[in-house]
């Protein structure tokens, strides 16, 4: 298997992929499902959010993991962030004066919810 991407927007250097680890009540993300997040992040990049879309951000200390990916509901200019199941329990609102108090490693760009292990990930020539 090989994964190409053609978008023009997206670099594939400037992806990387991460297992999920949620609960079953979660609505977006099953465990064990690979997310692609894209890790270019530009000085505009909140401008770039839309109501909806999911984040990836440091967890400090919320979860075992280092990073949590946290759906984004826009409200006027607000950004409200919330966990996805009850992994664990997050919510902020981010006025724009307090969104670079939140560490962003990227944007979720795929989901895969089947994944063949044996298959190595890699860099097409």
């Amino acid at each position: 298997m090989h994964l190409i991407i053609n978008t023009p927007k997206l670099n594939i250097d400037d992806l990387i992929f991460s297992e999920v680890t949620t609960t079953n009540d979660n609505p977006y993300f099953t465990n064990g499902s690979i997310v692609a997040i894209d890790t270019n992040i530009k000085p505009d990049f909140w401008s770039t959010v839309q109501d909806g879309d999911f984040i990836t951000i440091e967890s400090n200390g919320l979860t075992s993991e280092k990073e949590m990916t946290v759906r984004v509901t826009k409200n006027n200019d607000t950004f409200m962030l919330k966990s996805t199941s009850s992994y664990f329990d997050f919510e902020k609102e981010l006025t724009p004066d307090e969104l670079d108090s939140i560490k962003v490693i990227g944007k979720v760009v795929f989901n895969f919810n089947s994944f063949d292990n044996d298959v190595e990930l890699g860099k097409l020539k």
